[in-house]
């Protein structure tokens, strides 16, 4: 079943995400869509930084939280934070999945 993952991470700044996200494969030449990811999104909030994600199964999002995204909050000094996840019961894409479909994400200027 496909899930949402929800992070609000008070205290994360651009530059501590741009740098995990480059970290784990997300930004930069290389970006890649990681196994059973369907999109993600990471934007400012007050106080700090949002990320909402969708994933084909739970066990696809913790084998990439736990192996890849943890480790590099630990090296960039990210604030601790617990992830909302919960079941999607629809979820509608624009029929346009090239970059999903590639395993490429679409180019994206995000620089601190």
């Amino acid at each position: 079943m496909p899930i949402g993952v929800l992070l609000e991470i008070s205290g994360c700044t651009r530059e501590q995400y741009v740098a995990v996200a480059r970290d784990v494969g997300l930004l930069g030449p290389e970006a890649r869509t990681p196994p059973g990811m369907i999109f993600h999104t990471g934007e400012e909030m007050p106080g700090g930084w949002r990320v909402f994600d969708a994933w084909e199964s739970a066990e696809a999002y913790e084998t990439f939280a736990r192996g890849w995204v943890a480790p590099a909050c630990r090296r960039h000094g990210v604030p601790a934070f617990t992830p909302e996840v919960f079941p999607i019961d629809n979820l509608q894409l624009a029929e346009d999945r090239g970059a999903a479909e590639t395993g490429r994400i679409r180019p994206v200027t995000l620089e601190p």
